[in-house]
């Protein structure tokens, strides 16, 4: 047989003696040498200590099974209706997400359309919504970026903070789609303000609604850094959404003075959030 120092540390182990060929590797190898040394001293001290070592983990064994158990259940529980959303696979998430948008905006589509689509051009319609829909896609991606994925390069949440700002800005600046509605005419002179105001309330009132299934859906309650900022600029650019779907107001006016307002209302919101966050500057 082929003697190796495995079968002398099993021999060690076992606490018999070595003889025969045990014994002639044990006294020629440096390394089992320095254990059988002194009456094998060393041998049995490491043996004692591995020993040792089992006893301590058998005995902390029931104790560590039951800590994982109970922390086991804890994840495993839902606590509560909102922590049964959040413990949803993303793919559902995601789906329940897009389908209460869809379904709010084919609401007001349906339910409240504005009074020119007759007459408004069907491509400036599509561009305006396609620009909007953009800025909301990009920012709700990156708000529901799943963790455990590979973060995203640092110019993916800038772009999209910068799209979701740029286009409802941009459609409101777009000149007057057309005249040929009597409707359309309004918004301007003493009318302005009133119009106005009522427009950016009810886009802000609409843009609550992703913000909030945001909340709803996602893990981390929107407490990571740079989400709240997101949410709030893709409710903003569903509000404006909602508003081309509604208002059948062409003026450019109008809609910088109450459009354009329910993304810059975000922008200040989540600025606002972000020195809170950040706390009192230490001199």
């Amino acid at each position: 047989m082929d003697v190796d120092c495995k079968h002398v540390h099993a021999r060690l182990r076992a606490g018999e003696a070595l003889d025969g060929p045990l014994r002639v590797h044990a006294e020629a190898c440096p390394a089992c040498s320095e254990l059988i040394a002194g009456d094998a001293a060393l041998a049995r001290a490491l043996i004692d200590g591995d020993e040792r070592e089992g006893a301590e983990a058998s005995e902390a064994a029931p104790e560590l099974d039951s800590l994982f158990m109970a922390l086991e259940g804890e994840v495993a529980e839902a606590r509560g209706p909102v922590e049964g959303l959040r413990q949803l696979s993303s793919a559902l998430r995601v789906a329940a997400l897009a389908l209460v948008i869809v379904a709010g905006a084919g609401f007001v589509a349906l339910a409240s359309p504005r009074v020119d689509l007759p007459v408004h051009p069907l491509a400036r319609l599509l561009f305006a919504a396609g620009s909007l829909g953009m800025g909301l896609v990009l920012a709700l991606g990156v708000v529901l970026h799943p963790l455990q994925r590979r973060r995203l390069p640092r110019a993916v949440p800038l772009i999209a903070a910068i799209t979701a700002v740029a286009a409802p800005l941009l459609v409101a600046a777009l000149p007057s789609a057309h005249h040929a509605h009597p409707e359309s005419l309004l918004g301007v002179g003493d009318d302005l303000v009133p119009r106005a105001v009522g427009c950016f309330i009810y886009g802000l009132g609409w843009s609550l609604l992703p913000l909030a299934v945001l909340w709803l859906l996602d893990r981390s309650g929107l407490r990571r850094p740079g989400q709240l900022a997101l949410a709030l600029l893709a409710g903003a650019a569903f509000g404006n959404l909602v508003l081309v779907l509604h208002c059948p107001l062409v003026s450019p006016v109008h809609k910088l003075a109450g459009h354009a307002p329910v993304a810059v209302a975000a922008v200040l919101v989540a600025a606002l959030a972000w020195l809170l966050r950040r706390g009192p500057t230490k001199n």
